[in-house]
């Protein structure tokens, strides 16, 4: 008999791509293999019917739970949540008692839970999960900690450090609350207890139709894809325009920048010379295929870009920052260019533009490591492997013999 998944995630399925949309329909799917799937949706956002029908036809979605604000905290409230690490009502939303009532009966008529995001689960106001896989994705601890050094005044580096250490604490109760934790890369692995069953699943992008060839428009053309209401997007790519761009175009005074995703038209950013915002692209494959690289320009954060495995798959050649290109195995000069420095940054993004040869080398090396590591494919082995030890431990899955 095929056991019983409950799957609970923020992001529709099916809704328009991004990040948190392609992780959890990647889960989603590897999940469907091994188990009957039921979703719960946990969620302020409208995402409108056409998504919502086809997660109801190919998902079994069951119900779309809505988020609301929690109540202003008393003094009680806000001792705990500064000192006590059970304290789980922290991400400033709720959901009602009737709902959290039903999240739990179905908690019990299912032989796993998957929980996409420790947001998810302090949401719903339950602090004990048994049977229970949480995609962690990335630690939140870790961004904050990333934040320190890119905020400007003592109170905010202040507030970042408290947020950071916070954060941490609860990170580190999580192996108390869940039978199975995810992260999405090694790097993350050894900062939670228990490491060794710890089960990391990269974030990973869908498959092309057709396996891609590198051949970029005649132009000296670079790209950027993300949306930039998210501050360590806006940020790197102000610091790429302010330093990196003028010395670019110093070498090659006709390049161009595509900037891809929502919120260029308050960005800041249209006075650069050589800057194209697009804002939403329908085609963004054939968009990327007329870059000769793209730019990674991220100076903090947590957890991996999606941005990195979806250039990897689109045979884009990439030159990123260190942390931009955290938790992937890349090795400057082989899948990918490296550079932190605003100079070293610029060389790079000029190397890739007059030199295709050494371009498509990069690119090639990046496809095969998309495919050993990256795909979808690879992706739903860990996935299913993480789901497997879970149902195991819950008595509802045979272990292989031996």
């Amino acid at each position: 008999m095929r056991p019983k998944i409950l799957y609970l995630c923020t992001a529709c399925p099916f809704a328009p791509s991004f990040g948190a949309q392609l992780r959890t329909l990647a889960t989603a799917m590897a999940l469907r293999e091994i188990g009957d799937i039921t979703t719960v949706l946990v969620t302020a956002r409208d995402w409108g019917e056409e998504a919502l029908q086809r997660t109801r036809d190919e998902l079994n979605l069951r119900a779309v739970i809505p988020v609301v604000k929690t109540p202003k905290m008393g003094i009680g409230e806000r001792l705990r949540h500064e000192l006590d690490p059970r304290f789980i009502k922290t991400t400033g939303s709720t959901v009602s008692e009737e709902d959290r009532q039903r999240v739990r009966e179905w908690i019990a008529e299912h032989d796993m839970v998957w929980v996409t995001r420790l947001e998810v689960a302090n949401t719903l106001g339950i602090y004990d999960w048994p049977n229970t896989v949480l995609d962690l994705d990335d630690l939140r601890s870790q961004y904050f900690l990333a934040e320190i050094g890119h905020t400007k005044g003592l109170y905010a580096k202040l507030l970042a450090r408290r947020k950071a250490f916070l954060a941490r604490r609860r990170e580190l109760a999580t192996h108390e609350r869940f039978t199975i934790l995810t992260v999405c890369s090694e790097n993350d692995r050894p900062l939670l207890p228990n490491a060794k069953s710890v089960h990391v699943v990269p974030n990973g992008f869908p498959p092309p139709t057709t396996e891609p060839v590198y051949d970029p428009s005649s132009e000296p053309r670079l790209g950027f894809i993300g949306l930039l209401a998210y501050p360590p997007n806006l940020t790197g790519l102000k610091w790429f325009a302010d330093n990196v761009w003028p010395l670019v175009r110093q070498q090659i005074p006709q390049a161009t920048l595509r900037v891809v995703g929502k919120g260029w038209d308050g960005a800041g950013l249209s006075h650069h010379p050589g800057f194209e915002g697009l804002g939403f692209v329908d085609d963004v494959e054939a968009e990327m295929n007329s870059w000769r690289g793209t730019i990674v320009p991220v100076l903090f954060g947590a957890g991996t870009r999606i941005k990195i495995a979806e250039a990897f798959s689109r045979r884009i050649p990439i030159v990123s920052t260190t942390i931009g290109a955290y938790g992937y195995p890349a090795t400057h000069e082989r899948e990918m260019l490296l550079a932190d420095e605003a100079q070293d940054f610029a060389d790079s993004c000029v190397r890739i533009i007059k030199d295709p040869s050494f371009a498509a080398s990069l690119a090639d090396r990046g496809w095969d490591m998309y495919v050993d590591g990256f795909s979808w494919e690879a992706i739903g082995e860990r996935i299913r492997a993480a789901a497997e030890e879970c149902l195991q431990q819950a008595g509802k899955l045979a272990k292989d013999p031996a």
